[in-house]
């Protein structure tokens, strides 16, 4: 079960937005692209209609409203209006519906 803080920030990409960290993500045939996971760093193929993904404010490189803390704070719109999503492979799922407090 995934907490209600990652449920919120948690969320199918806008189709518009292919990029990670301000990097145009590789496409491939069949619109299969690879990226690297927001959680793990580690690099997967994922479809990206398909693919869970993480909202990321790039200059802090955390979630909008969540400071280095892990305390929250009012997201400023500025922060909202420059965050992308960024992909989040299938095991770092697995992990956080299993994490419980």
């Amino acid at each position: 079960m995934t907490t209600p803080l990652a449920a919120a920030h948690i969320h199918h990409p806008d189709p518009g937005r292919g990029f990670y960290g301000g990097v145009p993500i590789e496409s491939y045939a069949g619109g299969v692209e690879t990226g690297r996971c927001y959680g793990c760093k580690r690099e997967f193929d994922f479809d990206p209609a398909e693919v869970e993904t993480f909202l990321v404010d790039p200059e802090t490189g955390l979630p909008p409203g969540l400071t280095v803390l892990a305390s929250l704070r009012p997201a400023t719109p500025e922060a909202v209006a420059r965050s992308v999503d960024l992909p989040v492979c299938p095991d770092c799922i697995e992990k956080a519906k299993r994490f419980t407090f």
